[in-house]
């Protein structure tokens, strides 16, 4: 009896691989989209947190100074000149550096005119890559 011998190559071809990554980058065009979405609600989620803490802060330095402070810096270092200030008002996490949204952009703090509707605005501008996008404290 003939022994026959047959030749069988383990692993794929390259066109089975082009298939395959053809089909994986199909189902990935629809799933990015949807996970970037996610990922930017996060960090505005983040960012409105920030805020939150901050305008706390801002507060909190008013009730013991009896004015607002002139930047964010007065909340962590005691300005010259300024009566009742006690300790850092922001968190630890935050205390001896500049306070930064979610895309590492500074948070914005405008100490407004005496009259005006709002004593002071806090905001982030935002997704840097993104237009008109104002985070604004609540």
């Amino acid at each position: 009896m003939a022994h026959e011998s047959k030749s069988f190559q383990q692993g794929f071809s390259v066109v089975e691989l082009m298939i395959s990554l053809g089909i994986i980058m199909l189902i990935m065009s629809f799933v990015a989209p949807g996970l970037l979405k996610l990922v930017g609600k996060g960090n505005v989620a983040s960012t409105q947190n920030t805020l939150k803490l901050v305008n706390q802060a801002i507060l909190d330095y008013k009730m013991d100074v009896h004015v607002l402070p002139n930047k964010l810096e007065d909340l962590d270092k005691r300005p010259e000149g300024v009566q009742g200030w006690s300790g850092s008002y922001l968190p630890e996490k935050m205390q001896g550096q500049e306070i930064l949204d979610a895309w590492q952009q500074p948070i914005v703090y405008k100490k407004n005119e005496r009259g005006a509707k709002k004593s002071y605005e806090l905001y982030s501008n935002g997704d840097p890559e993104k237009e008109e996008q104002k985070i604004e404290a609540n």
